[in-house]
């Protein structure tokens, strides 16, 4: 049989708790898809040695999808159970860009810098959102660069002053 068990959370664990008879029962594990996101597959018995808990947690910041195989065996029975384990992507992550000011009907360039663990850098989508488009719109609003480095140039609306908010996203 196949289940499919998603994380969250980056970072999370996949849990496989299975409850079995007879209390001689062995089980034997693998990764068969996926070994190199996922560490070691840790078992946990229960006292009664009715219940067996398999822990697979992801290497690092990884994440993606692994394939988990169990193998239940007593004597000359045996039984093969494949879990597909899916690990949460970490989000993309930005340096934080400290306040800035800057004159009337001048340019501002600021660089930041993206990172992500999942996604190939030249992937990501950056884009910039202003909370006073009076100011500064959309179209004021440039974001350059490839790779992890980037720069944001700020053109505000000629002849306006004032505050204004501008939100960097990352995806």
């Amino acid at each position: 049989s196949l289940s499919t068990l998603t994380t969250t959370s980056p970072g999370a664990s996949c849990v496989v708790v299975i409850d079995y008879s007879p209390t001689n029962m062995a089980f034997a594990t693998s990764i068969t898809s996926g070994d190199a996101i996922v560490n070691t597959v840790t078992p946990t018995y229960n006292a009664g040695k009715t219940r067996v808990t398999f822990t697979v947690a992801p290497k690092g910041n990884k994440s993606g999808a692994a394939t988990l195989q169990v193998v239940a065996t007593v004597g000359t029975f045996s039984e093969t159970n494949s879990y597909d384990l899916v690990f949460a992507p970490y989000p993309p992550e930005i340096t934080n860009i400290t306040n800035k000011s800057m004159d009337e009907d001048t340019v501002l360039d600021v660089t930041f810098t993206v990172s992500d663990a999942d996604t190939d850098l030249a992937d990501l989508d950056v884009w910039a959102e202003s909370s006073n488009t009076t100011l500064i719109d959309a179209a004021g609003l440039t974001i350059t660069g490839t790779g992890g480095t980037r720069t944001i140039t700020l053109v505000p609306k000629a002849n306006r002053h004032g505050t204004a908010t501008i939100t960097v996203h990352v995806e």
